[in-house]
């Protein structure tokens, strides 16, 4: 079942707040900053899967997004999301 309203604002303070703490690369060069800010765009614009495989992303930022996706979707939990 989709995420509602309250749910969608509560994640996107959550990955605004994780962004704030996190290094803008990881260990392996992905732009973890990115990734979640993909994510953000993703859950307040209600983006679908075709949209998504649709940019040019790399491999990490394109997860990420798909990972929004299920979450949006109720198909995966916060715990697996974040």
């Amino acid at each position: 079942m989709k995420r509602n309203q309250t749910e969608i604002d509560s994640m996107v303070q959550k990955l605004s707040d994780l962004k704030k703490t996190l290094p803008q690369y990881s260990f392996f060069g992905d732009n973890n900053w990115e990734a979640i800010d993909e994510q953000m765009h993703v859950i307040k614009n209600d983006i679908d899967q075709d949209e998504i495989y649709e940019g040019n992303h790399d491999d990490n930022v394109e997860n990420a997004a798909i990972s929004a996706y299920q979450w949006l979707n109720g198909e995966i939990e916060e715990d697996e999301f974040i």
